[in-house]
Formats: structure tokens, C-alpha cells, sequence
């Protein structure tokens, strides 16, 4: 899929397995994305899957070099990034429900 700047995730992924994961439910979104509840297949566990409105290229040029620093960091404040899926611009971490607002607010 690719993804531009009006088009979700929801028509196409929801509930459909991409990989190791699963798209559950939307539950936040702002001008730069949709958090959606997901579900990691293979590890059986909730997740935060952080949709962004970019083209691929756009995706890989911007947000990867910062996901790529959040994914080495390690800290109860930092949600860990699991993976990346710059074909279609989702970057998986933990899902953590007690600070939901903090999930939305820190990506939309």
C-alpha cells in the first residue's frame, strides 16, 4: 500500500495481519498520524501501532533516523519501538494503556 497524506491504514489493514502484527482499533489521531491498539502475533501481546501521513520515501527521510535513536533507548518514560514498516508507514511499540493520553498526545 502506499500511503498518502488522506489515505489511513483503516480500509485496508485494519484487522489484517502485516507481518508479526495486527491492526486492532483506531484510537487517537492529529495532523501527523493514527495511533491504532495492535496485536503482535508472534509474542501474543498488545501493541501501539503509530501510522504517519508520508509517502514512503518521505516515511524513511524523516521518521526513521528518529525511530532508529528511540529504538536503541531504554526507560519506564520512553515507549520502545519494536519494529518499523516503512513500506507502509507504521512504527510498532509497546502499548502501554495506563498512559494512553501520553501515546496519542506524543505522536498527533
Amino acid at each position: 500500500m502506499q500511503s498518502s497524506k488522506t489515505e489511513t491504514p483503516e480500509a485496508s489493514l485494519l484487522n489484517e495481519q502485516i507481518g508479526r502484527f495486527r491492526l486492532d482499533e483506531p484510537v487517537g489521531s492529529g495532523s501527523i498520524g493514527t495511533l491504532y491498539r495492535g496485536h503482535h502475533l508472534a509474542f501474543d501481546q498488545p501493541i501501539a501501532v503509530k501510522w504517519a501521513r508520508a509517502e514512503s520515501n518521505d516515511f524513511i527521510r524523516h521518521y526513521l533516523p528518529t525511530v532508529q535513536i528511540l529504538g536503541k533507548l531504554r526507560h519506564t518514560a520512553i515507549h520502545r519501538v519494536r519494529d518499523v514498516l516503512p513500506s507502509h508507514s507504521l512504527i510498532i511499540s509497546d502499548w502501554l494503556p495506563h498512559s494512553l493520553e501520553k501515546n496519542a498526545l506524543s505522536f498527533t
